[in-house]
C-alpha cells in the first residue's frame, strides 16, 4: 500500500527484517556467552526454529532495490544523498561502539587507539555486524548504473538477468561447471536481492499466480531450510530464496494507515539502520537475566527486551528531533 513517499509494505518488510537481525545477533552473542560460562547449550530445535532468520539481510538489501531503482538519480546528487544517509550514522554510532568495548575492556587510551579506530573503521568496522554497511556501499556504487539498466531495458531482459544472479549465486549447486565457476562473485548474493527486490515489487506482483508461487516457493525453501539445518546443503542459499518468497508475501499483506500498528511498525521502518547499528551494544547488557531463563527461551527474551529498549530510546530520539543524524 502506498501513501504519500512512502510504501506500508515495504515499511512492514523492514521491520520484519530488523526483528530478524535481532535474533541472529542474539543468538550469536548467546552461544559466545554460553560457552564462556560453561553453561547449557541452546537446544537444536530453537537452533532448527531460528535458522531461517538467516534471510534478514537479503530482505534489507530488497527492500533497497525496490526503492532505489524505481528512479533515475543525477550520478553527484545520488552519492552526495545516498552515502551522507549511510556513513554519518555509521560513523556516529561505530564511534559509540568503538569507546563502550575500549572501556569494558580496560584497554589504554592514546595515539595506538586512535589508530586502531581508523584502523577499523577504514577496514571491517568496529563491530563485526558492520560488514552490511560495507556491502551496502559497495552496492551503492553500482546503483547509478543498475537505476540506468532497469529503467531502459525490457522486462524480460531484467528477469533473464536476476535468473542468471540467482544461478550464480547458487555457488555449490552450479560450481562444477568452469563458466559459472569463472563468472561467480560471492556479491552475486546480494546483487541477486537488490535485483530481485526491484523485480518482484515493480512486475511480478502484478502476476495472477503471485501469490500462488509466493507460497508454494515459501513451503519449498522452508523444506530447504530443514534440510539444511540436518544435513547441511554446502552452497545452496536457502535462506536468500526464503527472503524472496517473503519478501513477496509481505508486499501482499492489506495494510491501513493510521492505525497504531501501522503507526509502530512504520516508526521502527524509519529508524531501522540506526536501530541495525545501535542495537548490538545493548544485547550484552542482558546477560546477567540468563540464569534465571530457561536456556531455549533465552533467545526471545533477549530479543524482546533489546526490541522495547530499541523502539522506546528511537521514539525518543525522534520527538527530540535527533534521528537525522542518527538513522
Amino acid at each position: 500500500m502506498q501513501t504519500g513517499n512512502r510504501n506500508l509494505n515495504l515499511d512492514l518488510i523492514r521491520f520484519v527484517a530488523i526483528v530478524l537481525v535481532m535474533f541472529v545477533h542474539s543468538q550469536r552473542f548467546l552461544d559466545a556467552n554460553l560457552q564462556e560460562t560453561g553453561s547449557c547449550n541452546i537446544d537444536w530445535w530453537v537452533r532448527l526454529l531460528l535458522f531461517p532468520t538467516s534471510a534478514c539481510n537479503a530482505l534489507f538489501v530488497m527492500v533497497s532495490g525496490a526503492l532505489l531503482l524505481r528512479r533515475v538519480d543525477g550520478l553527484c546528487d545520488f552519492f552526495r544523498h545516498r552515502l551522507k544517509r549511510i556513513l554519518i550514522p555509521f560513523v556516529i554510532w561505530a564511534t559509540v561502539a568503538f569507546l563502550l568495548t575500549q572501556w569494558r575492556g580496560g584497554g589504554e587510551w592514546g595515539w595506538n587507539t586512535l589508530l586502531l579506530y581508523v584502523q577499523q573503521m577504514l577496514t571491517s568496522g568496529t563491530n563485526t555486524s558492520h560488514w552490511f554497511v560495507y556491502m551496502m556501499i559497495a552496492i551503492c556504487l553500482f546503483t547509478p548504473l543498475l537505476q540506468r539498466f532497469v529503467n531502459r531495458t525490457e522486462e524480460s531482459v531484467l528477469l533473464f538477468t536476476v535468473i542468471v544472479f540467482a544461478c550464480l549465486s547458487c555457488k555449490g549447486v552450479l560450481m562444477a561447471n568452469t563458466t559459472f565457476e569463472m563468472l561467480r562473485s560471492p556479491d552475486c548474493v546480494y546483487f541477486f536481492a537488490f535485483l530481485m527486490g526491484y523485480y518482484t515489487s515493480h512486475y511480478w506482483q502484478m502476476s495472477r499466480t503471485f501469490l500462488s508461487l509466493q507460497w508454494a516457493g515459501l513451503v519449498l525453501t522452508l523444506l530447504l531450510c530443514l534440510a539444511d539445518g540436518l544435513f547441511i546443503l554446502n552452497g545452496f542459499p536457502s535462506e536468500l530464496f526464503l527472503a524472496v518468497f517473503i519478501f513477496g508475501l509481505l508486499l501482499k499483506v492489506p495494510l491501513t494507515e493510521g492505525t497504531i500498528w501501522c503507526r509502530f511498525y512504520s516508526l521502527i521502518s524509519r529508524n531501522s539502520y540506526g536501530i541495525y547499528l545501535s542495537h548490538i551494544m545493548f544485547i550484552p547488557l542482558l546477560f546477567p537475566l540468563m540464569p534465571y531463563i530457561p536456556t531455549w527461551l533465552s533467545p526471545f527474551v533477549l530479543v524482546a527486551c533489546t526490541f522495547t529498549f530499541e523502539a522506546l530510546l528511537f521514539f525518543i530520539l525522534e520527538r527530540m528531533r535527533w534521528t537525522r543524524w542518527l538513522t
